[in-house]
């Protein structure tokens, strides 16, 4: 983020008052933390930030519209936003509508005005209410030919509240379908198929994104079998490869580029290694636990 992108933030006041010599160095400093809403989704960012009781500016820049906008907190409380035209209530609602662009959090910002006395969570779930009455969902996606990915880390899930026709369209993303395979394998009208799909894009459930990092963490081991339990049972082939070229040196990445498998196939084969004592792991345990059991 750059202090471009903080002027053209209505409503924003960093700390040390704009241009005061050295402004941008102090800003920097004062960045808490900064990222990509790819990977974080807003609703998640914002009750992250109240969670943690934070004070200060959350500043975002939308990279389909290079519009800007500021969320003020003070004591974990959302109590100021601006997405301009909007401000206050209007403007958070605006804002579940981005999923590409920057953020960074500046620690310790304090807003010239409060516009929001409502509960975060009563917030969320009114623009969450709000999408549901789109009229046409459809124009809110991505192109139709895009592939989606689903978010896999259990933390992340615990977190995320949709409903169960929302929950069986998130367990139809396997990184090779299309929007349009989606909407058509849900078996339902197009526009609430659509719409319910919009949904799991704001709170970050799917993604343009295909996110494979914890693949390269997690190693394991071929085990040994004791034949005083008789022969071992008969392995699917795809569970065979990956027994054999599990040598405690490859990790999954790299398992999954030798034998050029889909991603979700080897992590049910694995898991079911797992499971069976097949294989053990001997890196990336915390990786496993949260991506792949």
């Amino acid at each position: 983020m750059t202090q471009a992108i903080n002027a053209r933030a209505s409503g924003t006041r960093p700390p040390g008052g704009a241009g005061s010599t050295g402004e941008s160095s102090r800003i920097r400093s004062a960045a808490a933390m900064q990222g990509d809403l790819r990977d974080h989704a807003l609703p998640e960012l914002l009750q992250f930030l109240q969670a943690m009781r934070k004070k200060g500016q959350l500043v975002i820049e939308c990279s389909d519209s290079r519009q800007s906008a500021s969320v003020y907190f003070a004591g974990g409380r959302v109590v100021h936003a601006c997405c301009p035209p909007e401000q206050g209530e209007q403007a958070i609602y605006r804002l579940l509508h981005w999923r590409n662009g920057r953020f960074v959090f500046l620690a310790g910002a304090v807003p010239e005005q409060e516009t929001i006395h409502t509960d975060l969570r009563n917030l969320l779930l009114e623009g969450m209410r709000l999408i549901d009455e789109i009229p046409d969902p459809r124009s809110q996606l991505p192109a139709a030919d895009t592939v989606l990915h689903g978010e896999r880390d259990a933390q992340r899930l615990d977190q995320v509240r949709v409903t169960v026709r929302q929950w069986k369209l998130y367990a139809s993303v396997n990184g090779r379908r299309t929007i349009n395979d989606l909407i058509a394998l849900s078996g339902r009208d197009q526009a609430e198929a659509a719409r319910d799909l919009y949904h799991l894009l704001v709170v970050g459930l799917v993604s343009e994104r295909h996110d494979d990092a914890f693949l390269a963490a997690i190693v394991a081991q071929a085990a040994g079998h004791d034949d005083a339990f008789g022969p071992p049972p008969p392995l699917p082939i795809l569970s065979g490869h990956i027994l054999r070229l599990a040598d405690g040196r490859r990790s999954l990445q790299e398992i999954r580029d030798a034998l050029q498998c889909g991603e979700q196939d080897l992590i049910e084969e694995f898991r079911y290694l797992v499971r069976s004592r097949r294989v053990r792991l001997l890196a990336g345990h915390q990786e496993f636990e949260r991506y792949v059991r």
